[in-house]
């Protein structure tokens, strides 16, 4: 299993928080390809990365 942090600006991480986005199909950079289902991905609310949503991927 992988762990990946990811920072989000706090707009972003409220639709995530809330369910409204929970698909991300747009990245396809060398670090996020190598994610696998089981793999878990932490996301850090910007600009103080103190409230965070934890999430595997399915």
């Amino acid at each position: 299993m992988v762990e990946m942090i990811v920072h989000l600006d706090a707009d972003i991480f409220e639709v995530v928080k809330n369910g409204t986005k929970c698909i991300e199909d747009r990245v396809n950079d060398e670090k996020r390809r190598k994610l696998k289902i089981g793999d878990k991905l932490i996301f850090l609310k910007r600009p103080d990365d103190i409230e965070k949503i934890e999430v595997v991927v399915e």
